[in-house]
């Protein structure tokens, strides 16, 4: 499981990234962990009341829950990939290095939609 993309997605997600579909993926984790763990479980309780505050704990449960279950890390990983994808939640990592010369304004950022620079 790559714990790094977990976590990226899960703070996403819990910041509201994606309206709808975020949403969406959300209940999908929820209900992936209900399916593993059943409806009382201490991973469902964290998912369920979740806010972007709680990121670090969801991830810690998720992360304890999959190094228990290597089905549910291999199930984790999957809904983590799929839903990256999905939604095109993407690390971007800019740098401007090595002998660049930058006259003026440099703007990096990763898919921000579609914007218009005059």
């Amino acid at each position: 499981m790559d714990a790094v993309l977990v976590t990226e997605v899960v703070a996403a997600l819990l910041a509201g990234a994606a309206g709808e579909a975020g949403k969406s993926a959300w209940a999908s984790l929820t209900a992936l962990a209900k399916r593993r763990f059943g409806g009382d479980g201490d991973a469902v309780a964290a998912l369920e009341s979740a806010d972007a505050a709680d990121t670090q704990h969801v991830v810690t449960i998720l992360q304890q829950k999959a190094a228990e279950d290597a089905e549910f890390a291999d199930e984790l990983s999957s809904w983590a990939t799929q839903t990256q994808q999905t939604l095109q939640l993407t690390s971007t990592n800019n740098v401007i290095a090595g002998t660049a010369t930058i006259h003026g304004n440099a703007i990096q950022a990763g898919h921000i939609g579609s914007i218009t620079l005059n």
